[in-house]
């Protein structure tokens, strides 16, 4: 996950010793308080005609923590900074993400680089063929850090100096709600409402994470192809696989968007570029004794947007185990 979360922690960070002094720290409450008066400000400054700065205040707990209120100066220039730098920095067209342990704050993974610029260049020179090698014609720009100009202004200027010219900027009014819009046509949709569906099968493919390879690569295997249509059920019919019952495992499932053509079966090696993993999924499937039992897996994407898996049992189809990932 990257977007307007991440711009806010960052600030609350780099506010944090100037409210409590540099040997202490903010409980994680307070941090995500002190997130939310940080988005705020963001939003006042990053504004048109935005004020130079503003004050940030965090309440305090009578004679607790931070004893009472305390406030610092939060500036234009310094917001600016800290999302132009760091989140929309200049870079080439062939940049891509940097490659290190992600960052779980929040109960939520959020990317390994923050650099949204990066992120997009990867994306693009993912689907190069697909597209022919056409660069982009126009930006249509999602996220409420988009109502600044600045910033729309800054993605502009990297997509055109990829492109060679500058990018037409689709309107969007309301930039901070076009995920909640989308949502609601979905919903009114899936009851044949307001707007049809468009088709085309799920964006990603999806593998399971089984092993090492002799080399010490990691392997997975393919559970759901790209292109998988909503609620079309995917069964792995060449491979078996044992799976621990009765107590606590995890399963690693990874995405892609490659159009590298993959079925259901086949392996692939998960540590090339274009894989990236979902939150692991920790469980204990039920069973009247702890042990191995030989399964057949089969995977469809739900109409809420999630991946189900079946585990079913070789000796027992009427045996299986269900697990739910979000996606």
């Amino acid at each position: 996950m990257l977007g307007g979360d991440n711009i806010d922690l960052t600030l609350a960070h780099r506010l944090e010793p100037r409210l409590t002094g540099a040997e202490r720290s903010l409980s994680a409450t307070d941090l995500i308080l002190l997130a939310e008066q940080c988005r705020r400000a963001k939003e006042t400054l990053l504004a048109e005609q935005g004020p130079e700065s503003v004050t940030v205040t965090l309440l305090g707990k009578g004679g607790g923590l931070i004893g009472g209120a305390r406030s610092v100066e939060l500036s234009r220039h310094e917001v600016l900074e800290v999302v132009l730098d760091g989140f929309f920095p200049r870079v080439g067209a062939d940049a891509v993400p940097e490659r290190r342990s992600g960052v779980v704050e929040f109960g939520l993974p959020y990317a390994a680089d923050p650099a949204i610029t990066r992120h997009a260049a990867a994306f693009l020179i993912r689907h190069r063929n697909d597209a022919g090698g056409a660069a982009p014609d126009a930006l249509l720009l999602n996220g409420g850090v988009f109502h600044s100009p600045v910033i729309a202004g800054r993605m502009a200027e990297v997509v055109g100096s990829w492109c060679g010219r500058t990018p037409v900027m689709l309107r969007n009014p309301r930039p901070d709600q076009a995920v909640a819009f989308g949502a609601v046509a979905f919903g009114l949709s899936r009851r044949g409402l307001a707007v049809r569906r468009i088709g085309g099968g799920s964006a990603r493919a999806y593998y399971l994470l089984v092993g090492d390879a002799n080399d010490g690569s990691r392997r997975g295997v393919c559970i759901l192809p790209r292109g998988a249509a909503e609620g079309q059920e995917w069964t792995v019919e060449r491979r078996n696989f044992l799976l621990s019952v009765g107590r606590p495992v995890r399963f690693h499932v990874f995405s892609s968007t490659v159009d590298s053509g993959h079925a259901p079966g086949d392996l692939a090696v998960l540590d090339e570029a274009g894989f990236g993993e979902l939150p692991p999924l920790a469980v204990a499937l039920q069973a009247q004794e702890q042990g191995d039992v030989e399964v057949r897996l089969a995977a469809r994407l739900t109409a809420i947007g999630t991946l189900q898996l079946q585990c079913v049992a070789v000796g027992d189809p009427e045996q299986r185990w269900d697990l739910e990932l979000q996606l």
